[in-house]
């Protein structure tokens, strides 16, 4: 024997608040899917633009090492030889330094936003749990 019942009205067959509410969740959730989409979309593409110019920045960067090396090295040639005053070497050494400390910040720029393209889009693994090794306790101060 079977038994069958339904309900008409609130909570059973033909409760179009109801309807109409799930059918506005549904809208809402595919709304918020939609708009992290978006986001992921702008993350990748700000990133991915970003990442393309800080290399062509380091590449101009090593372009200007080179250059300041060379004029160091002429400056102290030229001092040398009497025709190069000190402060001529002190000038080429200080731009030297100070291209380096550009190339420097254009490279960890650059590794930055290649971690920040790699997280938008999904290919930075999380380490497991089982890898993590959990901190030794003494046995001195176990409790007994």
């Amino acid at each position: 024997m079977a038994l069958l019942n339904w309900r008409i009205g609130p909570g059973g067959l033909f409760d179009f608040g109801n309807i109409h509410a799930q059918q506005a969740r549904v809208r809402g959730a595919a709304l918020t899917t939609d708009k992290v989409i978006d986001q992921v979309a702008n993350e990748v593409i700000t990133n991915r633009t970003r990442v393309q110019s800080l290399a062509d920045q380091i590449a101009t960067a090593k372009q200007s090492l080179s250059d300041a090396a060379e004029a160091l090295r002429l400056a102290q040639e030229r001092k040398e030889f009497g025709v190069g005053v000190v402060l001529e070497t002190i000038l080429a050494q200080q731009e030297l330094s100070r291209v380096r400390n550009d190339y420097v910040n254009i490279v960890a720029d650059y590794n930055k936003t290649q971690y920040g393209l790699l997280r938008a889009l999904g290919r930075l693994s999380t380490p497991t749990p089982a890898l993590v090794s959990k901190p030794r306790s003494s046995s001195r101060f176990s409790p007994k």
